[in-house]
């Protein structure tokens, strides 16, 4: 689960890299700085490594839990992910990003998950975000993705030009994933990696997906092979 989780955030960060592609103008527009990515870096300095520890235990009491049959639950606020990702993501995972990539952090509201970024190479630099909004489907562990907005500074990206290379990029990540459409927006569906050795067999079901303000709910099943 813990590695899940990593793995989606990267395929995240690939739609967002894979948008600087499209080129982007207006020096202001570009330099705009969202608001929630703001407050996450201004948080104290002496927060980052307790949240991370707590984002840890919630991760690892999880894993344990998926292993016993039975229901369980998961709640990730985005404070303890922005822990994680500032204190713990530069020493545990040197080279999970690319070099132009730096200080990735999130939000999240009953709405959507949005994820920035400050992207910097020899042309330009700018803080890139996405907003996304996961839901299940009637497919069993298969979670849609539906992505409402990417973004340079405050200049929208199209995408539509880039899904093949996007699927491309995150299947290398680990997370396989195929593409459909909901009102105009890309979906990306994405099939949860559940049969794993640790299961021993067992059957695990994610059931809810929620969307909390500054929180991520995930609870399900897991029932004998």
């Amino acid at each position: 689960m813990r590695k899940f989780i990593r793995l989606l955030f990267i395929g995240c960060l690939a739609v967002v890299l894979l948008a600087l592609a499209t080129g982007f103008y207006g020096y202001r527009s570009l330099h705009a700085v969202p608001d929630f990515y703001a407050q996450a870096l201004a948080a104290p300095a002496a927060e980052p490594a307790k949240a991370a520890y707590k984002f840890e235990q919630e991760v690892l009491e999880l894993r344990n839990d998926v292993r016993r049959e039975g229901t369980w639950q998961a709640t990730f606020t985005a404070d303890e992910v922005n822990g994680w990702l500032a204190n713990d993501l530069p020493i545990k995972f040197p080279k999970a990003l690319p070099n132009q990539v730096s200080d990735p952090r999130v939000a999240i509201t009953t709405e959507m998950i949005q994820v920035a970024c400050k992207y910097s190479d020899s042309r330009f630099s700018s803080v890139v975000s996405i907003g996304a909004r996961p839901e299940l489907t009637k497919e069993p562990n298969v979670i849609a993705i539906r992505i409402m907005q990417v973004r340079a500074g405050a200049l929208p990206v199209p995408l539509a030009n880039f899904l093949e290379q996007i699927s491309q990029h995150t299947a290398k990540a680990g997370v396989p994933l195929r593409w459909g459409e909901e009102d105009g927006d890309p979906v990306a569906y994405v099939t949860l990696p559940m049969n794993q050795p640790e299961l021993q067999g067992k059957t695990l079901r994610i059931e809810v997906v929620e969307l909390k303000e500054g929180a991520l709910v995930v609870s399900g099943k897991t029932e004998g092979g």
